[in-house]
């Protein structure tokens, strides 16, 4: 099955995955980015610092790359204005069907 999408509707969702947005949430249909010119790991230790007094980097280092940008965008990007977007469910068909990351 196929599914046509308006050329402004592709447009949108194209923009979000250049930007580095990766889908968080398909029941509410968030997409979320980290932080510009931070790595997924830098991202979570700067955000988790609070909550991880001594031991941020270090966590977030042993998680990874992939993961620890996967758990930024998921649980910290709502708390800086513009990481994390609620998007239109045809945005969303076509984020999905243009090949959007998953955190």
């Amino acid at each position: 099955m196929t599914r046509k999408f308006a050329a402004e509707t592709i447009k949108e969702a194209q923009a979000l995955i250049d930007q580095g947005y990766h889908q968080t949430s398909r029941k509410y249909r968030h997409v979320a980015r980290l932080p510009e010119g931070k790595t997924g790991i830098e991202a979570l230790a700067e955000a988790s610092a609070k909550y991880r007094p001594g031991d941020a980097l270090e966590w977030a280092t042993r998680l990874g790359e992939q993961a620890a940008g996967g758990h930024f965008r998921r649980v910290y990007a709502v708390c800086y204005p513009g990481l994390r977007r609620e998007v239109s469910e045809a945005v969303f068909a076509a984020f999905k069907a243009l090949g959007g990351k998953v955190a």
